[in-house]
């Protein structure tokens, strides 16, 4: 998959609370970049099931989904997945890893009922972090042994542009 192609995807919003659908959510955020939104929480939970039902839903059709892999793990079907991914035993729990620069995958978690507003920003966080980690694209890579000896040589560093990099040396103008 081109990286091109990755920031483009749409977003995957996986649902049902299944090992399948957080393999595809962890999946896609791998692939794409984009964090990996989890919510783990049990049946029996109240502040679980207005996440699930009344929250989430409310970030969906607000659009603030739209740049994470989410998934639901419920943590009475799926024990030993809800393990894995939680820290603590409070419930529910919002997780989110995020790919930052030099120091790779990273956690934060919400533990507990939140609001709207408190998740969007926490997506936003994690957005950010992960943003300027996207793989580098080379528009044209020229070397000493493939230069044709056109002038304007321009180093161009690493920087974030419309949530692509472009990294390398491009030759501009014409002989």
């Amino acid at each position: 998959m081109t990286v091109l192609h990755a920031v483009l995807m749409q977003s995957v919003l996986i649902s049902g609370g299944t090992e399948a659908g957080y393999s595809k959510a962890y999946a896609s955020a791998y692939e794409s970049g984009r964090p990996l939104l989890v919510l783990v929480g049990s049946d029996e939970n109240a502040g679980y099931q207005t996440m699930k039902q009344d929250i989430m839903p409310q970030l969906q059709a607000n659009g603030d989904l739209t740049q994470v892999a989410y998934a639901t793990v419920n943590m009475d079907q799926e024990a030993e997945l809800a393990q894995r991914i939680m820290s603590g035993n409070n419930v529910p729990q919002l997780v989110m890893y995020y790919n930052t620069p030099g120091t790779g995958w990273q956690r934060k978690q919400i533990a507990g009922e939140t609001t709207v507003a408190e998740i969007a920003r926490f997506i936003k966080t994690g957005v950010s972090a992960s943003s300027s980690s996207q793989s580098a694209v080379n528009v044209r890579t020229v070397s000493a042994s493939n230069w044709n000896g056109s002038r304007g040589w321009s180093t161009i560093q690493p920087r974030s542009s419309n949530n692509l990099r472009f990294r390398g040396i491009f030759c501009i103008g014409g002989s």
